[in-house]
């Protein structure tokens, strides 16, 4: 019913300059290619390469391990004693 016509252009304005910065930060980045210095890991980081790095791939045979020694019965037993909580310690 009622155009808005000037709040279109300044949107338009404003994604045009956007993209000029975003294409100019870009350029910037390829010509110091040589200066950038990856950061160190954070917190979060490390908990995901943890996460990621413990969960099996499907379909991909080269993180698979082959099972060493006998399986047995006390095999799973000794796996869950190992991921059962321990007793806190008294303060000293």
């Amino acid at each position: 019913m009622y155009e808005q016509t000037y709040s279109h252009q300044v949107v338009t304005a404003f994604e045009q300059q956007r993209l000029a910065q975003e294409i100019e930060r870009r350029r910037s980045v390829r010509e110091h290619a040589d200066q950038i210095v990856p950061r160190p890991m954070g917190v979060i980081g490390r908990m995901l390469a943890r996460r990621a790095s413990a969960l099996p791939v499907p379909g991909d045979r080269r993180g698979a391990r082959a099972p060493q020694g006998p399986v047995t019965d006390a095999a799973p037993a000794r796996s869950r004693a190992a991921g059962a909580p321990s007793e806190p310690v008294a303060a000293r």
